[in-house]
């Protein structure tokens, strides 16, 4: 919008109002008033004031003109200064009303040279608004930086998992929540953060508004700590009555799919129509039913052959821990069977070969960015999720197949708790065996493998079958309809894609930015002169 600096006169004001009935758009800062701004838009003409408040610029809508005297305006812009630089903060819509009808009535009191009229009494008003207080607290921000600074080091100290640290995070950095970024955290209430949970769920991600509930109130306790509450300011059990929203019948939405199913996704995997280490990744959580994080995660150590089962594996999963009464922790393990294991030991070749820098079994892939290192964490556990649905047949999630994995061994004939222990739902024995046989447990192995390899066996006796049977198109056939179902469920339209990635990459070559063109610049060195 264009601006200028002048004097405004009633001509100005005259011009102003003919130029927005035809549909202009400027500004005229007026020089005669500290921050008074005249704005000329189609909708009629307005004074503004600018201020600087705590560091942050400011428009005070003072009103339209056809209201506001040029002079009344001045006047309101000279107020909204002084209120601000007093810090009374930014005066709303209610005192410039209340400042107007002062104004109008000074204005008839000096027509009757002052004198008073009982008809018309003094409009009551308050000169200022409450003192806003200069709080040296935490704003949200900075609440949550130190937050994380607590959940790093509880991490290092073995209290915390980094991927939850990176959970809790994320979910106090998501964009609803940010919006109470500048506020002081001793000022927001529960009404505050429940109507964030309330804007989520409208949204309907109720989910997330779930985390949001449950994460902010443990965030809210730290914060009230001891020595953590000169720096916050908060009230003990602010958040208290914000309520985690329900996610409604969650057993309807449940999906359990087929072995057959289940066949087809491990199928594919073999079939070479994947990258190799999304397919070993999908594999092995066919195989074992894992929590997607923990498959990606796995770490190549964690794997080695079973001694005293010629063929088989062991899985030792050292993302997750059993609990021990009195003797600490062990790692949860998983028998591998034959072909399973078997998979495990070709992309250990593979891994040996193309990614042998990386403790990762599953390590990310991409490649490194112009002036940006490679990165070398570990396949996103999200890659899984968005692999899942598009295998032709498929049509499951990664937990579905954990559902998969129980519902068939236990209609085969196996107690829910020996499945329990391959699917590491972190319990020992049963509901009964916990209460009454607790000291029985202190003196058995924890790695409990002599219940979950008869599950093994019969999974094996039920998945391998599964994957022979298995029917796929032609590779290229199975490549392009992966490709399809992937810019389906993205939503992409292809010819559109197409043009929009033919010009990034025209760019990118033109500038020598393509990784051809970087890696032959990397492999020919200049001539050194004699």
């Amino acid at each position: 919008m264009a601006s200028e600096r002048k004097e405004v006169r009633q001509s100005t004001i005259d011009k102003a109002r003919r130029d927005a009935s035809e549909g202009q758009r400027r500004e005229i800062v007026d020089i005669g008033g500290k921050g008074l701004v005249l704005r000329v838009q189609p909708s009629g003409c307005v004074w503004q004031a600018r201020v600087q408040h705590r560091g942050k610029p400011h428009r005070v809508t003072i009103g339209p003109v056809d209201i506001w005297s040029l002079a009344h305006a001045r006047e309101a812009s000279r107020n909204i200064h002084w209120h601000v630089k007093s810090d009374h903060g930014v005066p709303d819509a209610r005192w410039m009303k209340e400042l107007h009808d002062r104004l109008l009535w000074a204005d008839r009191s000096q027509e009757r040279n002052g004198d008073e009229d009982p008809k018309d009494p003094r409009p009551a008003r308050s000169l200022v608004r409450p003192r806003e207080d200069r709080l040296t607290s935490w704003t949200f921000r900075q609440a949550r930086a130190a937050w994380g600074a607590h959940l790093e080091v509880e991490a290092s100290a073995g209290n915390l998992s980094p991927e939850t640290v990176q959970n809790y995070l994320g979910i106090m950095g998501c964009p609803a929540i940010r919006t109470l970024d500048d506020r002081r955290v001793a000022h927001i209430t529960d009404v505050d953060v429940d109507m964030v949970v309330q804007s989520l769920v409208k949204e309907g991600k109720r989910s997330t508004a779930r985390d949001v509930a449950r994460v902010s109130k443990r965030m809210w306790k730290w914060l009230y700590r001891p020595a953590n509450r000169a720096s916050s300011g908060v009230a003990r059990g602010a958040l208290d009555d914000v309520e985690a929203p329900k996610l409604g019948d969650v057993k309807k939405r449940q999906r359990f799919p087929k072995v057959e199913q289940l066949g087809l996704v491990v199928a594919t995997a073999r079939s070479g129509a994947l990258d190799p280490v999304i397919g070993a990744a999908l594999e092995l959580l066919a195989w074992t039913a894992q929590r997607r994080l923990t498959v990606a995660c796995a770490h190549v150590d964690e794997f080695d052959d079973w001694d005293e089962r010629p063929g088989w594996g062991l899985w030792r999963v050292g993302h997750r821990k059993v609990h021990k009464d009195g003797s600490g922790t062990v790692a949860h393990t998983v028998p591998l069977p034959p072909p399973a294991w078997q998979r495990v030991r070709e992309h250990l070749a593979w891994h040996g070969v193309n990614a042998s820098g990386s403790e990762w079994l599953f390590p990310a892939r991409r490649d490194a960015k112009l002036g940006k290192p490679s990165k070398a964490g570990h396949l996103e556990e999200g890659t899984l999720t968005s692999v899942l649905p598009i295998i032709p047949g498929a049509g499951m999630s990664p937990h579905d197949v954990r559902r998969c994995f129980s519902t068939a061994l236990s209609v085969a004939g196996h107690h829910l708790t020996f499945i329990g222990y391959v699917l590491d739902h972190l319990s020992l024995g049963s509901v009964t065996t916990r209460d009454e046989n607790g000291m029985t447990r202190r003196y058995t192995d924890a790695q409990m493998l002599a219940f979950k390899t008869p599950v093994m066996e019969a999974w094996q006796r039920l998945l391998e079958p599964a994957v022979q049977s298995a029917t796929l198109p032609p590779l290229l056939e199975l490549r392009a309809e992966i490709a399809r179902l992937r810019n389906e469920r993205r939503g992409i339209n292809k010819p559109r894609e197409k043009a929009r990635l033919k010009i990034i990459n025209d760019r990118a070559y033109a500038e020598g930015r393509t990784h051809r063109q970087r890696k032959r610049a990397d492999t020919v060195r200049p001539v050194e002169s004699m």
